[in-house]
C-alpha cells in the first residue's frame, strides 16, 4: 500500500487541461516507489516473513498496487518544487475522514471494501510515516498487515545497508 498518487503517476495532457491516471508507482529510478518496488519487493516480502515468522506457502501470487486514497492529496501536478508534506498530510487527513449522512467514512470503506476484494494473503502497509497510522488502525480490524517504510528512497537506502 501507498497512501495516494504521485505527480508521475498522471500523464498530463496539455491540449485538454486533464490528468490521465496511469497507476500506482511509476517513477523508475529505485529512489522512487515504482523502481523501488520492482527492485527490492522480492526482498522487502522474505525480510517481512522472516522478521514476522509468517508462513506462506511456496507458489504465485498476484502483486496489487494500491493507494487507500486514489486522488493526488499531494497536488504534485499542479505545481512543481518540493513536495509540501504539511499540505499533503492535511489533505490526505481530510478527505481520509469525510463521512457520510450516515456517519460512514467514504474513503475508508471504499478502501476497505477494494481490499476485500482481492482476498490478501499479505498486506504491507507502506503509507509515509505520518499517514501509516491512519490505514494501519482500518488494517488492523480487518486483515493481516505488516508495517514497511514507503519505497521512494528508503527501500533502496535499506538494501544499501544489508538490512534487506
Amino acid at each position: 500500500l501507498l497512501e495516494s498518487p504521485h505527480r508521475s503517476e498522471y500523464r498530463n495532457i496539455k491540449i485538454y487541461n486533464r490528468l490521465i491516471p496511469i497507476g500506482p508507482a511509476q517513477g523508475g529510478s529505485v529512489k522512487e516507489a515504482g523502481g523501488a518496488i520492482k527492485n527490492y519487493i522480492n526482498r522487502i516480502i522474505n525480510y517481512i516473513i522472516l522478521q514476522n515468522s509468517i508462513n506462506l506457502n511456496n507458489g504465485n501470487y498476484n502483486f496489487i498496487i494500491m493507494n487507500p486514497i486514489q486522488f493526488q492529496t499531494s497536488l504534485g501536478s499542479i505545481y512543481t518544487g518540493r513536495l509540501q508534506v504539511g499540505l499533503r498530510d492535511k489533505i490526505w487527513t481530510n478527505i481520509w475522514t469525510i463521512q457520510d449522512s450516515n456517519g460512514v467514512y467514504i474513503l475508508q470503506k471504499d478502501f476497505e471494501n477494494r481490499l476485500k476484494g482481492y482476498k490478501p494473503k499479505l498486506v504491507i502497509n507502506s503509507c509515509t510515516d505520518n499517514l501509516k497510522g491512519n490505514v494501519r488502525n482500518l488494517l488492523n480490524n480487518n486483515f493481516s498487515s505488516y508495517d514497511m517504510k514507503h519505497p521512494a528512497n528508503n527501500w533502496y537506502n535499506m538494501a544499501k545497508q544489508n538490512i534487506i
